[in-house]
């Protein structure tokens, strides 16, 4: 993997919309994740993807790996609540300081396993 696809979204808050029709917001692939600060040692909370308009039903976010490499959080990101995905960068199944925020979806407030897809 060359440097550019290790580090999607490194150093950047992006504000997501879809639009009309099923969307797939995609925060990771098989190449990893991204968002990703690179930093274990913080939340990497100047990195991520802010989805504002998820339809429940219609539009999935494409994570690398699989449900459980994921924890969630329901919280106020930049004004708006919402459900905050974290990359369980230690692997304990619970959220600490050493996970990385990736995502936040706006509106939505619980984690559902058909919510997302996996590469």
């Amino acid at each position: 993997i060359g440097r550019n696809e290790r580090d999607l979204g490194r150093g950047s808050i992006d504000r997501l919309n879809g639009g009309r029709g099923e969307d797939v917001f995609v925060l990771g692939d098989r190449n990893g994740v991204f968002y990703d600060s690179g930093r274990n040692n913080n939340a990497g909370r100047s990195d991520y993807a802010q989805i504002r308009d998820f339809r429940p039903g219609e539009d999935k976010v494409q994570l690398n790996g699989r449900f459980d490499d994921y924890v969630f959080n329901e919280a106020a990101v930049a004004g708006r609540n919402g459900l905050e995905i974290y990359h369980d960068s230690n692997n304990n199944s619970r959220w600490d300081s050493r996970d990385e925020l990736i995502g936040h979806i706006v509106g939505v407030e619980t984690a559902r396993p058909d919510y997302f897809l996996f590469a």
